[in-house]
């Protein structure tokens, strides 16, 4: 079994295409490579491994790195499958003093969930993103409180409601008379 390499076909197109913009490439596997870039190019690069280069966006996350390198970070994973098939996940750092990035959705609509995620669990805000209701949160979910910050809350306590009625009602165990659970 050969231990070459995969995907570094990609690593040349993205260095051609955008001069400078990559930061960091790590493998994590023969065939899974992390790339960190200039935030400010993330849709037009998702966008050039999207559409020129076979890659399907399987999946896209935040994550809270400040005790780490002091940025949040999102990530991109491309399944690449135009030729050697390969994991390729673009990553950029956002700056917990301006927590905003630019929206890839416009250009590859794929991205609009994944965006709209980190957005509510990280305050995250993907700058020009089309749709920005909120997609996990309840509306009444208090501003300024984002679950997956490590520092975010105690999470053995419910936060304090923000309205005296909750818009989505609890039921208990037991059910509730209105649906007949027992």
């Amino acid at each position: 079994m050969s231990e070459e390499k995969k995907g570094q076909q990609y690593l040349a197109a993205l260095h051609q295409a955008f001069p400078g913009v990559v930061l960091e490439e790590s493998w994590q596997t023969k065939d899974q490579i992390t790339v960190t870039i200039k935030v400010n190019y993330l849709p037009e690069v998702v966008e050039f491994l999207y559409y020129q280069q076979g890659g399907w966006l399987s999946v896209l996350f935040g994550n809270d790195e400040r005790q780490l390198c002091g940025n949040y970070a999102v990530y991109y994973v491309m399944s690449m499958e135009q030729g050697e098939k390969c994991w390729l996940t673009v990553r950029v750092e956002v700056d917990p003093a301006k927590p905003e990035y630019p929206s890839v959705t416009p250009r590859v609509p794929a991205a609009v969930w994944g965006e709209r995620e980190v957005r509510d669990m990280y305050g995250l805000v993907p700058v020009g993103l089309p749709d920005e209701r909120r997609l996990v949160l309840p509306d009444d979910w208090p501003d300024e409180l984002y679950p997956l910050r490590k520092d975010s809350m105690d999470y053995r306590q419910r936060p304090a409601p923000t309205t005296d009625s909750e818009t989505y009602e609890f039921i208990n165990e037991l059910g509730s008379k209105k649906n007949n659970v027992v």
